[in-house]
Formats: structure tokens, sequence, C-alpha cells
């Protein structure tokens, strides 16, 4: 049985169930089919793995071959030194990253993706067309939304 820290939501169309941390204690049940935490869900596996705001972006410059932490690093200028650490080392011990240290003066480390790291290129590939076809209509969307909840200056 895989534990949380946080409480898990597994979706299934619009209706949920929420499960606590340790334990799978059921909170509310609107579903006919459950997504307990030994992953019967198999979308919490993916989104184990690249789920967060960084990771996806990291695998997807990693996609074109090794990288070093600094080139990580000015590729994604937002990430902080200490996220894009955390997040490299949760990435390599799921097995999706490989670290490579050269044993020289001075030290070099690479970043790269293992064979089982490069099985998510395809995702990564569609996440980003995706990201492209829909953008112009997500951001109009979000433009409604904050002009409708903007108050009207008279």
């Amino acid at each position: 049985m895989i534990h949380y820290k946080y409480a898990q939501v597994c979706a299934i169309g619009t209706k949920s169930i929420l499960y606590q941390s340790k334990g799978a204690t059921k909170m509310s049940e609107e579903l006919d089919h459950v997504c307990p935490q030994s992953y019967e869900c198999k979308i919490l596996v993916t989104l184990e793995v690249i789920g967060g705001k960084w990771k996806g972006i990291i695998l997807f410059h990693l996609m074109n071959g090794p990288l070093r932490f600094n080139e990580l690093k000015r590729r994604i200028p937002a990430v902080t030194q200490r996220m894009l650490t955390l997040q490299l080392r949760e990435l390599e011990s799921d097995g999706i990253v490989s670290r490579h240290i050269y044993r020289q003066i001075p030290p070099k480390v690479d970043y790269t993706l293992t064979p089982f790291g490069e099985s998510l290129k395809p995702l990564i590939d569609e996440m980003r067309n995706w990201g492209e076809k829909y953008e112009n209509i997500l951001l109009t969307e979000r433009n409604k939304e904050t002009q409708e909840h903007e108050p009207s200056q008279v």
C-alpha cells in the first residue's frame, strides 16, 4: 500500500473521491469506480512521476540530450536552485533521470533521461502539442473570468 504525505484526489468524470493519507480512509463516496492508493487509478502513477510545476518542463528539456545543472537552470529561469535540485532528485529516485558525475576538476555533473524516462517522450510531446493548440483558448477564458470578477469602475 502506498502512503501519501497529503490527501489525494482521484477524479473520474466530474465525480471524485478523497482519500486521507495513511490508510486510504474514505472521506466521501460519489463514484461507481474507486481509485485507491494502490494505483488502480493509473493516472495517479503518471502524476506521481511527472506531476507538479517543474518536472514536465525538466523532462522536456532533457528530451534532446544530457544537460548540466546550470544549463537546466538557464532554460528554466523561474525555478529556484533548491526546487530544481529537489525535482531532479525525485526524478532520479523514480528512475526517470540519471545523474552522471565526471571525475575531473572542476567536477562536472550532467543529467539525462534513462531508457525508462525515454518512455515519457510521447507523453511530454503530446502535452506540449496540446498546450500549443489550446493556449489561446485558455488565456481567453481566464481573461474573461478576470474581467467578470473585477469591480466595475464608475
